[in-house]
C-alpha cells in the first residue's frame, strides 16, 4: 500500500547536549565491531546542512540519520529495502528498529551522558508519492495499520496525529503517548 521507503524518528529529549561531531567516530567504531544487525556500509557527514540530516550510518537495509529537520534532532531511520508485504509489521518493525538504534546511542560509552531520547513521540513518513500521498483518503486508507502499531508501542493510551495536510508535504504522522516512556520502557514491549 505504501511503498518500502517509510521511516521513523524519535526526538531528543530537551536536556540532551548530544554533539554531532561524536557520532562520526562512534559510527565508524559500530562498523569497525559490527555493533549492529544490520549490514553496515559507511559514514556520511552533512554537517554543511541547515535544519537537515547531519551524519547519516549507512546499512544495506536502511540510513539511519542524526536529522535536525524543523529544528528537532532526533534519530530518522529511513527503510531502503522492500518489504515483507505485512503493512502493520513492517510499520511495527520500523519502530522497533529506530528505537534499538537510540538505545544503542543512549548505551554507548561515547554518548551516554549526552544523550537521551523522548520516548513519549515517534515520527512515522511515507517517503514515496507514487504509492502514498499526503490526502485524507491516504490517512484515512493507513489509519487501521497505524492503530495496531501505535497499540504494539504505547498499548491503549496513545494518540494518532496527521501533521500536515498540504500535499507538498509527505504524509507524516506523529503516534504519541501521554506518558513519558524511556525508551528502554518501550524496547521491553518489543521483546
Amino acid at each position: 500500500m505504501f511503498g518500502s521507503k517509510i521511516s521513523a524518528k524519535f526526538f531528543l529529549s530537551d536536556s540532551s547536549t548530544l554533539d554531532d561531531d561524536v557520532l562520526i567516530p562512534v559510527f565508524h567504531e559500530w562498523i569497525r565491531k559490527k555493533a549492529l544487525p544490520e549490514l553496515t556500509i559507511d559514514v556520511a557527514d552533512y554537517r554543511h546542512v541547515a535544519h537537515g540530516p547531519k551524519v547519516m550510518l549507512i546499512t544495506h537495509e536502511a540510513h539511519f540519520i542524526m536529522d535536525h529537520a524543523n529544528g528537532k534532532p532526533g534519530i530518522l531511520c529511513q527503510r531502503r529495502l522492500e518489504g515483507t508485504g505485512d503493512s502493520d509489521a513492517e510499520i511495527t518493525s520500523l519502530i522497533k528498529q529506530t528505537l534499538v538504534f537510540c538505545r544503542r546511542l543512549e548505551d554507548d560509552p561515547a554518548t551516554k551522558d549526552q544523550c537521551q531520547f523522548d520516548g513519549s513521540q515517534v515520527l512515522i513518513s511515507f517517503n514515496d508519492r507514487l504509492y502514498t500521498k499526503n490526502t485524507d483518503d491516504d490517512f484515512k486508507a493507513l489509519s487501521g495499520l497505524l492503530e495496531k502499531s501505535a497499540t504494539q508501542t504505547y498499548g491503549s493510551e496513545h494518540k494518532i496525529e496527521r501533521i500536515s495536510t498540504d500535499p507538498r508535504d509527505l504524509l507524516t504522522v506523529a503516534i504519541s503517548s501521554q506518558a513519558q516512556p524511556s525508551l528502554a520502557d518501550l524496547e521491553a514491549k518489543f521483546s
